[in-house]
């Protein structure tokens, strides 16, 4: 982006104009001293280029990039005063690519500078500049790498100017000569010389006939570039010249605007004649009365890419011309047909039907015969439309709305506000039939949705603006206006879920309050236009939250809002800074304190309304001598927009200001930063003389310990000779005495290593030994264990046995008894029975034994056992005997 170009307009005598209303300005040096009341800051006016240049060389323009001096200079005494124009610029070159000063007074002898200093500039605007002509473009040859250039409404400039620009200015691509007093000589030239031309615009230019289309057609053939014209409100060429330019060389064109051209009706069979044509993306008819139905099978016919046509104001489109478009531009995304009244609900339905399946924007204000058929037709068709304009359309109800909102969910502006201007002088009734149900279906399948318009629609209700809210998050345009059933519920649920509106205009819904407001501003921070006309119950309390929650906000409407004092407007000023429309008429309570506020907090307003109120006729022209964009209107309590040209020199002193306070910031920082250099600077040469004199020193030290190392020279040779007999002596003895070490060193060494070696091996004889001797108890051990278990084998099987062997006899004695019936006496008996438990005993006590693994007592019992047991058998043997004698005694 370009640096802004400040303009400093400077007179000769002592008033500097704005409007109707002057500053007072005072005398100091050769210069004088402006003082603009708006700001409270100084400017400096200079009298001559000279004096501008020393104040610049004072700095009192510091920071400004480029300025351009505009001062007034006398020629005679009976001459009015010109303008001219001096342009000065910092140091270092000038690099802009655009400039723009439209709407200046800038006269010809000012564009020698700005040609002096812009010679890189590729896009120049001088729209507007009534006071540029001829002489001011022919100092334009120097802009050698000129590409657009804008001279709208120059009404000075002639076919010279166009001579100037055919043989300087040859790379020119963008051309606009709309209103400048051009002829077709002029637009030969032009197109003869800027061969490179891609657009140009000759708009509401009454010389401009067939010879200029012809020299269009020339260049479109020659190069192939020209592919944007814009003829609109031309009316001498004819039919015929259109004809001609589009049979040759319609292929190349792409942008078309006829639109005003109302002598055109049969030209644009030229689409027709030439196939080629289709090229042509952007075609504007609006306003052209000629259009019949055999127009549109032109366009259909020649037109079959078109992408956006305007249709707007063209009386005698009908359903019929619909059916011929339809046949060939099948491809359209933008329609706009506003103001068609002949167009019929049947027409635009089957128009719809056929080719409106790329539509995305469709435009039918005012179009009152459109129902609920077209709408339908819509929904169905047309599912990428993006932008719904049915402003003054009043017989489409919530059920067309509903079907365009259920099929066509990309949707992000609707609009089917009410014509509120033709609502008392229209017999017919023009009140919206859509309401709550239509808003519902938007808010239910819309969440798209970034703009609602739906002024003056009364059948609108809190229910719908609550379901829309509820799913639409990305609303940033609500108007409400003379939605009379809408309350604070509606609001207060737009401040929940719609936090990025901006723009909401709510005048007269009488039913909100300000709790509605205040949840509005706490809920949506962004707002920047809020429009609250003739709202009854809006009291200071919504100021207040208004001014502490909505710092962005720049137009207030609170006309017949009865309830507002200077308290509520006064806090409102001190929060919002950027203000720049405030209406408060018709309120009782505001007074000259509002207004001594505002010109104290809010010097960016551009427009004000008091009237009907107790602000005074002199409060006014205070505040317009003080806000530096606004002027008053004449006997009215207003405030309008200044002209540009004293709104940029307004913005000049703002900026300026600014740059004084920076620069006063900035020459405490700089003043800090010599004082830190100067001291460093002062150090360092400080340092600096230390070092050389200690450098100094040094050398005197070491030159006066040559001299007397000289001196002593020859001493220290001598003693250097004897040190070097003595030490060579030293040397040898010393090399002799260490071989005797090193020898004796070496047999002491290999002493020992002798003696480590025997007793490296004794160690591991031992080791073998012990290992031998472990290794043999491990194997008696062994042994022993091996022969004690045997042992207890042995011991456990003869013990078993003589058990078993003992049992049987004693059971076969004891069968035998029986057997014979032989009857012992008692004495034998008892015998027999202790000698049975004497035997059960030793049995126990040697099964114990053997249990407890003392196998050797085992075997010791057993033989003490045996012993007992056969002195008993041969004392029985020997007794049985007895008896048995005894008994054959007796027998």
């Amino acid at each position: 982006m370009h640096a802004p170009l400040s303009v400093i307009t400077l007179n000769s005598s002592t008033r500097v104009h704005k409007g109707t209303n002057s500053s007072r300005c005072g005398r100091e040096g050769d210069g004088m001293k402006v003082r603009n009341i708006k700001d409270s800051s100084s400017l400096y006016a200079a009298t001559s280029v000279k004096t501008a240049k020393r104040y610049y060389s004072e700095g009192r323009f510091y920071g400004i990039e480029q300025f351009i001096l505009l001062h007034y200079r006398p020629k005679s005494s009976n001459e009015g005063r010109n303008i001219h124009c001096n342009h000065y610029c910092s140091g270092r070159d000038v690099t802009e690519d655009e400039l723009n000063l439209s709407f200046l007074p800038i006269q010809n002898a000012d564009i020698i500078h700005i040609s002096s200093i812009s010679g890189t500039i590729k896009s120049l605007d001088l729209s507007h500049c009534k006071y540029v002509g001829d002489v001011g473009v022919k100092y334009l040859r120097v802009l050698k790498g000129l590409t657009k250039l804008n001279l709208t409404g120059c009404s000075r400039i002639t076919d010279a100017s166009c001579r100037v620009l055919k043989e300087n200015l040859n790379r020119l691509e963008e051309l606009d000569l709309s209103g400048c007093n051009v002829s077709d000589r002029g637009i030969i030239e032009v197109l003869e010389g800027c061969l490179y031309l891609e657009s140009i615009s000759i708009r509401n230019n009454s010389s401009f006939t067939d010879r200029g289309l012809e020299a269009i057609q020339t260049n479109v053939a020659l190069m192939k570039l020209l592919h944007s014209l814009d003829f609109a409100g031309c009316r001498e060429f004819s039919n015929e010249g259109l004809i001609r330019l589009l049979e040759n060389e319609g292929g190349v064109i792409r942008n078309l605007d006829l639109s005003r051209c109302t002598q055109i009706d049969l030209g644009l069979i030229g689409f027709r004649r030439n196939h080629s044509s289709t090229n042509c993306r952007v075609l504007k008819l609006n306003g052209l009365v000629g259009i019949c139905d055999s127009t549109m099978a032109w366009l259909a016919e020649g037109c079959g890419r078109i992408q956006v046509l305007d249709l707007s104001d063209c009386c005698t489109v009908s359903d019929s011309s619909l059916s011929y478009l339809s046949q060939g531009c099948n491809r359209l995304k933008t329609l706009h047909l506003n103001r068609c009244s002949k167009l019929t609900d049947e027409g635009l339905s089957n128009f719809i039907h056929t080719a409106g399946h790329h539509l995305q924007s469709i435009s039918l204000r005012n179009c009152a015969q459109v129902m609920d058929k077209t709408a339908f037709e819509i929904g169905k068709y047309c599912e990428k439309l993006k932008f719904l304009d049915i402003f003054g359309v009043p017989k489409v109800s919530d059920r067309g709305l509903a079907k365009i909102a259920r099929c066509c969910r990309w949707l992000e502006e609707v609009n089917f506000s009410a014509d509120i201007n033709a609502l008392d002088s229209s017999r017919t009734a023009r009140v919206p039939r859509i309401g709550k149900d239509g808003v519902e279906a938007l808010g239910r399948y819309c969440r798209e949705l970034k703009s609602l318009k739906c002024r003056g629609a009364v059948k609108v209700d809190t229910v719908g603006v609550i379901s829309l809210s509820l799913k639409c998050h990305k609303l940033a345009t609500v108007s409400l206006k003379y939605c009379y059933q809408v309350t604070n519920d509606a609001l207060i649920a737009l401040s929940r879920h719609c936090h990025l509106i901006t723009d909401i205009d709510l005048g007269g819904c009488v039913k909100i309050s300000d709790v509605g407001i205040i949840s509005l501003s706490q809920g949506c921070p962004d707002l920047q236009n809020v429009d609250l006309l003739g709202l009854m119950h809006i009291t200071d309390r919504c100021l207040l939250a208004l001014g502490s929650g909505c710092r962005k906000l720049t137009r207030l409407v609170l006309r017949s809002c009865e309830k507002v004092t200077d308290a509520g407007v006064v806090c409102l000023i001190k929060h919002c800074r950027m203000l720049l429309e405030l209406d408060l008429g018709n309120i009782g309570g505001v007074t000259d304190a509002s207004v001594h506020k505002i010109s104290s907090y809010s010097l960016l307003l551009r427009s004000a309304n008091f009237n009907a109120t107790e602000v005074s006729l002199r409060k006014v022209f205070e505040l317009d001598e003080v806000l530096p964009f606004a002027s008053k209107m004449p006997a009215k309590l207003q405030l309008r927009p200044v002209q540009k040209s004293i709104e940029e020199f307004n913005q000049y002193a703002n900026y300026h200001k600014h740059l004084t306070l920076h620069q006063t910031i900035l020459s405490k920082c700089l003043r800090g930063f010599v004082r830190r250099q100067k001291f460093t600077r002062l150090r360092n040469e400080t340092v600096m003389s230390s070092i050389i004199i200690q450098k100094s020193f040094r050398g005197y030290i070491s030159r006066r310990n040559l001299r007397r190392s000289r001196e002593s020279l020859s001493l220290f040779y001598i003693s250097t000779l004897v040190f070097t007999f003595r030490y060579r002596k030293m040397k040898n003895i010393q090399l002799a005495g260490c071989q005797l070490i090193q020898r004796r060193v070496r047999v002491f060494l290999a002493r020992i290593h002798y003696r480590n070696l025997k007793i490296r091996e004794r160690r591991e004889k031992e080791s073998l030994k012990e290992k031998l001797a472990r290794e043999r108890e491990i194997l008696k051990k062994e042994r022993e264990k091996e022969f004690v278990k045997l042992e207890r084998g042995v011991a456990h099987s003869c013990a078993t046995g003589l058990v078993n062997m003992f049992f049987r006899h004693c059971f076969s004695r004891l069968k035998w008894h029986y057997f014979y019936g032989t009857l012992l006496d008692h004495n034998l008996l008892k015998i027999e029975v202790g000698a049975c438990l004497s035997i059960q005993f030793w049995w126990a006590r040697m099964l114990c034994f053997v249990r407890s693994r003392r196998a050797r007592d085992a075997v010791i019992m057993m033989q003490a056992f045996g012993r007992r047991f056969l002195a008993r058998l041969n004392f029985l043997k020997r007794f049985r005997i007895y008896f048995s004698s005894r008994n054959h005694a007796v027998i």
